[in-house]
């Protein structure tokens, strides 16, 4: 496997992704309060436009 982003700040955007490939996410969290709540969220779409 590849690593295609790590990062930090609670949003972020991936392209130069393949229509039709499949791709696996890792998701993680820290936090210092003991017994934390997380919660995780993913919008994936395709757009054809070349300039977009």
């Amino acid at each position: 496997m590849t690593s295609v982003l790590c990062s930090d700040p609670e949003a972020n955007m991936v392209t130069g992704l393949t229509p039709g490939q499949t791709y696996y996410i890792r998701v993680y969290t820290y936090t210092s309060t003991a017994n934390g709540n997380a919660g995780f969220g993913y919008l994936c779409g395709y757009s054809s436009c070349s300039s977009c």
